[in-house]
């Protein structure tokens, strides 16, 4: 997109709407997934969303794509004049205005879940903040730059290196939860200060098996 509005000339109308419409779909239903991937991975298991959370995470990012799909005829957040030029339609804040709300949205359930979360969550969490509050204040001052797209990508990549792996919280042998996944859980019963019961069992005579025989063997029994 920048090389497309840069050479207008060189690009027909048609390609640069699409492109930018790809470019802003993308860009702004980011905050909404982020969201929507913190607060899943925190759920309880086998619990979902709730009606109303549902409808206040769809309904901005929602409103956002209709006005950016809408912009060719509407001209609402960005448009193009006769000669190709880029121009910035008169709702385009209203894009920025559904970002704040999911980045306040973060800010707010990472206060109030902060004893939940895991550290790699609550990092992503805190740069997820700072660049996007920064390449908002940089993209004020330096408007030819689209600076939000390179944070957006850099917030991305630091969610990803942060999702866990569902392989990490089961043994590959049994295929029961592991050493791992009980301690995940028992952190999250102890933080919401509610009574629970561990009832733990032990297998005598493993030791002897293994001698008798062998790992790989006693593997499949």
């Amino acid at each position: 997109t920048i090389f497309t509005i840069s050479f207008y000339q060189l690009c027909p109308i048609w390609l640069n709407y699409l492109l930018n419409i790809l470019a802003l779909l993308t860009y702004n239903s980011l905050p909404a997934f982020y969201i929507i991937s913190i607060m899943y991975s925190s759920l309880p298991e086998e619990q979902d969303f709730t009606v109303i959370q549902k409808l206040f995470l769809a309904i901005p990012v929602c409103a956002a794509g209709f006005l950016i799909i809408t912009t060719p005829f509407t001209k609402a957040i960005i448009y193009f004049t006769a000669e190709g030029q880029y121009k910035i339609g008169s709702a385009f804040n209203t894009l920025i205005v559904i970002g704040f709300v999911y980045l306040i949205m973060v800010i707010v359930y990472g206060i109030l879940k902060r004893k939940t979360l895991r550290t790699e969550q609550t990092i992503t969490i805190i740069v997820y903040t700072v660049t996007t509050i920064a390449a908002l204040i940089i993209s004020n001052i330096y408007i030819s730059l689209l600076v939000p797209l390179f944070f957006a990508s850099l917030s991305v990549l630091i969610t990803y290196l942060s999702l866990d792996n569902p392989s990490e919280y089961t043994d590959p042998i049994m295929d029961i939860y592991n050493k791992k996944a009980f301690m995940y859980t028992t952190t999250d019963y102890f933080n919401s200060h509610k009574s629970f019961i561990v009832l733990g069992i032990q297998l005598d005579g493993i030791s002897y098996l293994n001698e008798t025989l062998g790992y790989n063997n006693l593997n499949k029994v």
